[in-house]
């Protein structure tokens, strides 16, 4: 009854409304999307289990993809579940012949037998710690990892705990563009991953300052698979209003890649919406966006570039204050610029904006000082591009003497 009393109060607040004859409420066993649950077990749907058992060996490969779809999605029940398809999915590359060997029936035998077992999963209990174990084939550890990640993050303890560990990190190096069925299954799950996490503020945080989002706008850009674009634009959307996001879409032309995802035809209604929803936030987005926003996208992304507000004496005056946002984490992730960048146009305008905010800051070579710039700008006195050492020479000579004897090094 306590589960019940949450979940109408979730309902309540958001004045949600459920049709009765759609309930089911006492009952030991429960038939959903496919399975069945049943005191805390979770089986698969005998019907499922029945029409995988009858399928005919496929003759083509449309009817070897409708199969490996339905077993596909019960590939939680089937142990090494990537090894054992791999035969079958490598006939569904692009431009791969026809041929259906002994080796292939033996496959798509095996995979039958596997899911006909009818195995029973306990349902998780996140009172416990989890414990995952490699895989005894090597190119299924990581699909393996994040199929786990994809159940386990809808749980908001398990949220905390992954970000906490620093998992974000190892997540969006994965979010690339793919190919073969394996690689669209692993960045689907992937996506999901993220997608989840961007209910969580943290990930977030950690989110906007990494290559997420320009990943995520590459692959949406270049998929034909509806699941994974529904669950990236699902995610932009949710990101946008969140921090610098925003801008960051704007930056890297989100808004050019959900109108042209518009002119092609979906059957999902939820993706439509979503794409919908997405455009006009990017809209009202560009309406509004102040020319801070942008600077502290253009750095966050870590491409800086001679765009007009850098030199504009009244940017840097109507926002010098915002530099404290954050305990100053602008300032800080120029710092890491300097420390990182190969490119010598970036040094370049990060050493430039440091002498900035050392001359329009009322306590700008203090702060500075603090973040300890004077080391890593002195290093780049040496650097063999003269518009480096330039910028690093005036950010110095601002540092020393302060702005008023450094002026005529901007010339």
């Amino acid at each position: 009854m306590e589960h019940l009393r949450k979940v109408f109060q979730v309902l309540r607040e958001n004045e949600l409304h459920i049709k009765r004859e759609k309930c089911e409420f006492a009952q030991s066993k429960v038939h959903f999307l496919g399975h069945v649950i049943s005191n805390g077990e979770l089986r698969m749907d005998e019907a499922k289990v029945r029409a995988i058992q009858e399928w005919e060996a496929p003759t083509k490969v449309t009817e070897l993809r409708s199969f490996l779809g339905l077993v596909n999605y019960y590939r939680r029940f089937i142990s090494g579940y990537s090894a054992k398809a791999a035969p079958l999915t490598e006939l569904l590359k692009k431009n791969k012949p026809w041929v259906w060997t002994e080796h292939c029936q033996k496959a798509f035998e095996g995979l039958k037998a596997a899911a006909i077992e009818e195995p029973v999963l306990a349902l998780p209990d996140f009172a416990k710690t989890f414990e995952l174990r490699k895989p005894s084939h090597p190119s299924c550890s990581v699909p393996a990892a994040i199929n786990c990640l994809a159940t386990l993050l809808k749980e908001p303890i398990v949220r905390s705990s992954f970000v906490q560990a620093d998992g974000v990190k190892l997540l969006v190096p994965l979010i690339t563009p793919a190919s073969t069925q394996q690689s669209i299954q692993l960045l689907y799950e992937t996506c999901l991953c993220v997608w989840l996490l961007s209910y969580y503020e943290p990930a977030i945080e950690y989110l906007a300052t990494s290559r997420a989002l320009p990943r995520l706008a590459e692959v949406v850009k270049g998929s034909t698979k509806e699941k994974v674009v529904r669950v990236v634009i699902l995610t932009l959307r949710n990101l946008l209003s969140k921090g610098t996001f925003g801008a960051q879409m704007v930056d890297v032309g989100v808004l050019q890649i959900v109108q042209n995802l518009k002119a092609q035809a979906w059957s999902d209604e939820d993706l439509l919406d979503a794409l919908n929803q997405l455009e006009e936030g990017l809209k009202d987005n560009i309406k509004t966006l102040s020319s801070y926003d942008k600077y502290k996208q253009e750095v966050l992304l870590g491409n800086l570039d001679w765009s007009p507000m850098h030199k504009d004496p009244l940017f840097w005056k109507e926002n010098i204050n915002n530099f404290e946002e954050n305990g100053f984490q602008i300032l800080r992730v120029l710092m890491t610029i300097l420390d990182t960048s190969s490119d010598a146009r970036t040094l370049a305008v990060a050493c430039y904006d440091l002498s900035q905010f050392i001359q329009c800051h009322p306590a700008g070579r203090i702060i500075v000082a603090d973040l300890k710039a004077k080391e890593r700008v002195m290093k780049l006195l040496n650097h063999e591009a003269a518009e480096v050492t330039k910028n690093a020479l005036l950010c110095i000579q601002r540092l020393f003497l302060g702005a008023k004897y450094a002026s005529f090094l901007q010339a």
